[in-house]
């Protein structure tokens, strides 16, 4: 299983300068590196419609700590074709619609 975290609330972990770092580099580089320790929030979170998307049905006024955005802004700012090809899945039936799941 691949578990990737995205956020922990309105944590930096383990810096801002770190975080920063991370987040601005250029996007072919970063596919080539990857940092030794966990950095959140996810620095790629931003640019990633299958990441925005769900979350957005669980946690749409969240708000990146540094940049200030909410994942509703995040998501409304990615060009179309980052989300192509991302569609909706039904819940299995019995399951609770994600308005009435409570996120701790």
């Amino acid at each position: 299983m691949d578990l990737d975290l995205i956020a922990l609330g309105d944590q930096i972990h383990p810096d801002a300068e770190t975080q920063n770092h991370w987040r601005r580099l250029p996007t072919v580089v970063a596919a080539q590196r990857a940092p030794d320790q966990l950095i959140l929030p996810h620095p790629r979170l931003a640019e990633r419609g299958f990441v925005l998307m769900p979350l957005a049905d669980i946690a749409a006024d969240w708000v990146h700590p540094l940049t200030g955005q909410s994942v509703v802004q995040m998501l409304s700012a990615l060009p179309e074709d980052a989300l192509a090809g991302i569609s909706v899945v039904a819940p299995p039936d019995g399951a609770l619609p994600s308005s009435e799941i409570t996120i701790r």
